[in-house]
């Protein structure tokens, strides 16, 4: 028989009015003749041809994944051997070649002897929840943060591949652990205030702390986790950013160096137009990041230097990154002054220039004290006459 027309032994009509009205389809299958009889909702879940329900459990079976027909056989003989009762998860392929989940569920119905009379059981579409499955799996595989489930007193459950990729964990080492077996010391107290949140119903959001990788060194981990109380577990998404940290380090301290240091620094941009300058560059200059910023370093031009002078000066930069040497430039208030100066080309990931920086110290004193020094070795102390040195150097000026 294809279609029962009615109740399968032993379920109410009312019964199995409720499973079809949710959805559920109901089945009968006698061992001993090897026919079957359904509801209409089993055929609309195989996908079944209107009026070609199959009346044998072996044409049942043709309908069933190749890969899934082993586990669906071996679990319908341990129900008849009395084992357990028939549960399998497997998948169809419809009649018109469509892939769907099904969750079929069945128990033994005995006669007055003890004999197996039959098997009834249902059968429900899980399509949706497997394909939502499958997508929150393939979510938490990815490698590019760390997936974790864990009980809430912080025993591991389930990791992503990412704890492999890393911190050097396979799944079989971290599973059971606790996961403050693998957190440093000096962040468990900070870990298990997180859990006690959690604990306590509230969301943990940019929690970092560190994580001791299977080489023995530490990253930093920032969390983000949520608890599932009916489950009884946390689930936590965690991004490495120990790179980022160190970075952000380098960059204060840059930063430190860039506000404290006694030499002028100026940054700009690939066009040469002013981004930024330090204190010592104001100091130096009388020029304040506000009157400069958007401006070429021109603003400083003394008037001393030629075109041929700044012309050589880029081509140094140009082919060789930098240029190092003394300049004449003009402050603020119109006084002119000697510097120290280099500047360095600044290239992006490509190679390409994305900006230069400028370094330079005032040497007015110095040029003073040169000055000053020539001087006293070309002229009479007491009377500041010119010299016998002066005179030959003169004099070697003229015969050259």
């Amino acid at each position: 028989m294809s279609v029962i027309r009615e109740t399968p032994q032993g379920i109410s009509d009312t019964f199995v009015g409720a499973l079809e009205n949710l959805h559920v389809g109901v089945w009968e299958w006698s061992p001993a003749t090897n026919e079957v009889c359904w509801t209409l909702r089993v055929g609309e879940i195989y996908g079944m041809p209107a009026g070609e329900l199959p009346d044998s459990l072996d044409a049942v079976v043709e309908y069933i994944h190749p890969e899934d027909r082993e586990a669906w056989q071996a679990d319908v003989k341990s129900c008849l051997a009395g084992e357990k009762d028939h549960d399998c998860v497997f998948r169809i392929i419809t009649g018109d070649g469509e892939v769907r989940w099904a969750h079929a569920s069945g128990r033994i119905q005995r006669d007055e002897v003890g004999e197996i009379r039959c098997i009834v059981g249902a059968v429900l579409d899980v399509t949706e929840r497997m394909r939502s499955e499958e997508t929150v799996r393939l979510f938490f595989d990815q490698t590019i943060n760390l997936h974790l489930e864990a009980t809430m007193d912080g025993v591991i459950q389930h990791v992503n591949p990412g704890w492999t990729e890393l911190l050097g964990y396979t799944s079989e080492m971290l599973i059971g652990r606790k996961l403050f077996d693998v957190v440093h010391p000096d962040d468990q107290e900070s870990t298990a205030s997180e859990l006690n949140r959690l604990d306590q119903g509230q969301n943990v959001h940019c929690f970092e702390n560190r994580y001791r990788a299977s080489d023995g060194s530490y990253r930093v981990l920032e969390w983000s986790a949520t608890a599932s109380k009916d489950r009884g577990l946390l689930l936590g998404v965690a991004r490495d950013v120990t790179d980022l940290r160190s970075s952000d380090k380098r960059l204060r301290e840059a930063a430190a160096v860039f506000s404290n240091t006694a030499e002028g620094v100026c940054i700009t941009d690939s066009r040469n137009r002013i981004l930024n300058v330090n204190a010592a560059f104001t100091k130096i200059t009388g020029y304040s990041l506000t009157d400069v910023k958007g401006k070429t370093p021109a603003v400083l031009k003394s008037g001393r230097h030629d075109e041929a002078f700044y012309k050589d000066m880029w081509s140094d930069i140009h082919q060789n990154g930098f240029w190092r040497g003394e300049i004449w430039n003009r402050r603020q208030d119109g006084q002119i002054y000697p510097e120290a100066l280099t500047i360095s080309s600044v290239t992006d990931n490509a190679g390409k220039i994305s900006g230069y920086i400028g370094v330079f110290r005032d040497i007015s004193e110095r040029k003073l004290s040169e000055d000053q020094l020539h001087h006293l070795a070309h002229h009479d102390p007491l009377t500041s006459l010119p010299n016998r040195a002066l005179l030959r150097e003169r004099l070697d000026q003229r015969l050259l």
